[in-house]
C-alpha cells in the first residue's frame, strides 16, 4: 500500500471490513473476496491464519481474536511503522490511521509484531524470530528492532508499566500517577506518537488514577485530552461497515494496492 498524496499525521487512511475466522469458514462469497491473499493456492482458512490481524479485546469477550480484511490485510510490516490499526467492535471494520505525516508515494506499514510496546514483554529478538518463521520476514541490522539505546528505553517503559500497575492495586494513586509521568516521558523519547495505541494506554491510565484525588483531577484532563486523540481519529463518524467487504478511504485516491 502507498500514499498517492501526502498524507497528515491522525489521518484516517482506511476502514475496512473485517471478517472473523467463523465468518470466513462459512462463507463461500468470501473465496472470491480473499482469493488474491497469500497462500495463492491456499484455503481460506489457510489465508486467514497468514493474514489475520489481533484486535485488543480490553477484557471483552465478544472482541474477536484476530479477523482478517480485504485491503488492510496486504499492509507490509516495518519494526518502525506509519500507520496503525483498531478494530471497532460495533460496525465489525478495522480502521487504519497514519501515525505521522506520511509523504507522497511513501509505503504505508504497520507493525506485525510490536517488539517496542510496554504492554507485552516479548523482546525484540523473539519478534524477529516470529517475524521470521511466519512471514519468512528477516530484520536487516540496521533495523531500529537492533537498536540499543531504544530496546533500553522499552525496558524502562515496560518497568514503569509493571510499577503503575502495582503501585495502583494497593492504592497508591500518587506513585503510581508519578509511574505514569515518568513513563510518559520516555514514550516521548521513543517518539511514540500521539496516535498510538500505546499512547493512548498510558494516558487512560494517567486519567483514571488522576481523577481519584482532588488535588490531581487537573493532570487527569490532560491525560484525557491527549488520549482522546486516539479515539477521535480511530473511532469518529465510524457509523456503518463498508458494504460487500469493500474498504473505503476518507479522501479518494489517498492509497494505492500494489498486488
Amino acid at each position: 500500500m502507498f500514499a498517492l498524496r501526502e498524507i497528515p499525521a491522525g489521518f484516517k487512511i482506511c476502514v475496512d471490513r473485517a471478517w472473523t475466522r467463523e465468518e470466513v469458514n462459512s462463507s463461500e462469497p468470501l473465496l472470491g473476496i480473499l482469493s488474491s491473499l497469500e497462500p495463492r493456492k491456499g484455503s481460506l482458512e489457510e489465508k486467514f491464519d497468514l493474514n489475520a490481524m489481533g484486535c485488543d479485546k480490553n477484557d471483552d469477550s465478544t472482541v474477536p481474536d484476530r479477523v482478517v480484511c480485504m485491503t488492510m490485510s496486504r499492509v507490509n510490516h516495518s519494526c518502525n511503522p506509519n500507520s496503525e490499526h483498531a478494530y471497532v467492535h460495533g460496525c465489525k471494520v478495522k480502521v487504519l490511521v497514519a501515525l505521522r505525516a506520511i509523504q507522497e508515494g511513501e509505503e504505508i506499514c504497520f507493525s506485525y509484531k510490536s517488539y517496542d510496546d510496554p504492554a507485552f514483554e516479548s523482546t525484540a529478538e523473539e519478534c524477529r524470530v516470529g517475524l521470521k518463521f511466519k512471514w519468512n520476514i528477516t530484520c536487516s541490522k540496521d533495523c531500529i528492532c537492533y537498536d540499543k539505546p531504544r530496546l533500553k528505553l522499552v525496558t524502562k517503559a515496560r518497568k514503569k508499566d509493571r510499577q503503575i500497575q502495582e503501585s495502583a492495586s494497593v492504592g497508591d494513586s500518587k506513585a503510581a500517577l508519578d509511574y505514569v509521568k515518568q513513563k510518559d516521558d520516555i514514550l516521548k523519547q521513543m517518539n511514540v506518537s500521539d496516535f498510538s495505541a500505546v499512547t493512548m494506554r498510558n494516558c487512560y491510565d494517567g486519567f483514571q488514577i488522576g481523577v481519584m484525588d482532588k488535588a490531581t483531577v487537573c493532570i487527569a484532563k490532560e491525560f484525557l485530552s491527549r488520549g482522546s486523540k486516539f479515539l477521535l481519529h480511530f473511532m469518529a463518524k465510524i457509523t456503518h461497515r463498508p458494504k460487500n467487504g469493500r474498504s473505503t478511504t476518507t479522501i479518494p485516491l489517498v492509497i494505492a494496492i500494489m498486488r
